[in-house]
């Protein structure tokens, strides 16, 4: 089941929480928070220890993927990281390329 993974969260409701937000209002939450996070992960160490901790929690790294929804249709590869642009590395036949849009799934 591609929806329910062990590595997951399960779902949650913001206003069982306590929160109750406005789309744009939940949006600009997110990169408020999402920004000072990212501040505070750089200010000493720099974006690479920001990309490399990234990486630490990235699901499905270095296990084979599908890739769907690329102009060439759909891809087999393996999930190497990410680069530091923020791109997706994959492998394919031994080369490491860069990929920066489609949905990706595991391949169980």
């Amino acid at each position: 089941n591609l929806l329910c993974r062990d590595d997951s969260l399960p779902a949650s409701s913001l206003l069982a929480a306590g929160k109750k937000f406005a789309p744009l209002e939940l949006w600009l939450e997110i990169m408020t928070s999402t920004r000072a996070f990212y501040s505070r992960m750089t200010r000493h160490a720099g974006p690479d220890f920001f990309i490399q901790w990234l990486e630490t929690r990235l699901a499905w790294k270095n296990r084979p993927i599908v890739i769907r929804e690329l102009p060439d249709g759909e891809i087999t590869a393996g999930l190497s990281g990410l680069a530091p642009d923020g791109g997706l590395e994959i492998s394919i036949n031994g080369r490491i390329e860069v990929i920066y849009n489609g949905r990706i799934f595991p391949i169980s």
